[in-house]
């Protein structure tokens, strides 16, 4: 208990010795921060903010990026397991005619004509939230999983599509490879 009252008498002698350099008669009238503390408080805050902020700024960028390439990239691995489960060919296919950024959606097609109908989609996938391009090297806007879980392709083939950050931001830009067995690669771009 003493040594409660005579920390507590300290504070209370180091606050009146403070108060009594400011001008300020009694303990009671200093209470808070004065304008110079104040002001000096909320400069550092600034500076701190403002070193810190390119650095956020550029992990929100990096987040958004890697999700929409982890979304593309669920999207195939959905579509191939989806194959195999079923036994039957699944198609992946851009909702904009190889514009794939703006979606794509994971279809079986049950009456067999080659062409999507509402009724056969498994899974649509919606727009990239980063705005970002993403275009398939020779206007590929559809690909299909063999029962097998290949793509039906010429055995050995591979495709590309070239992720693009809006506004552009060559480090974050990516290129992507899908092979054969379906497998998806993503390599950082060769920024010029």
């Amino acid at each position: 208990m003493t040594g409660i009252k005579v920390s507590s008498h300290l504070h209370d002698r180091l606050n009146a010795i403070s108060c009594h350099r400011r001008g300020l008669p009694s303990l009671q009238k200093c209470r808070g921060f004065t304008l110079v503390e104040l002001l000096l408080s909320l400069t550092i805050a600034a500076i701190l903010i403002s070193i810190a902020a390119p650095s956020f700024t550029r992990f929100l960028s990096e987040s958004r990026a890697d999700s929409d390439l982890d979304q593309f990239s669920n999207a195939f691995t959905f579509a191939r397991s989806e194959a195999l489960a079923r036994m039957t060919t699944v198609n992946i296919t851009s909702l904009d005619g190889g514009n794939w950024q703006t979606g794509f959606r994971v279809w079986v097609d049950a009456d067999g004509d080659a062409s999507y109908d509402a009724e056969e989609a498994v899974r649509v996938i919606g727009p990239f939230r980063s705005g970002a391009s993403l275009v398939a090297a020779n206007n590929v806007n559809s690909f299909s999983f063999s029962s097998l879980g290949l793509l039906n392709v010429v055995p050995g083939s591979s495709f590309s599509l070239a992720y693009r950050t809006n506004p552009s931001n060559c480090s974050l830009d990516r290129d992507i490879g899908v092979n054969y067995a379906g497998r998806i690669s993503v390599q950082e771009r060769v920024c010029p």
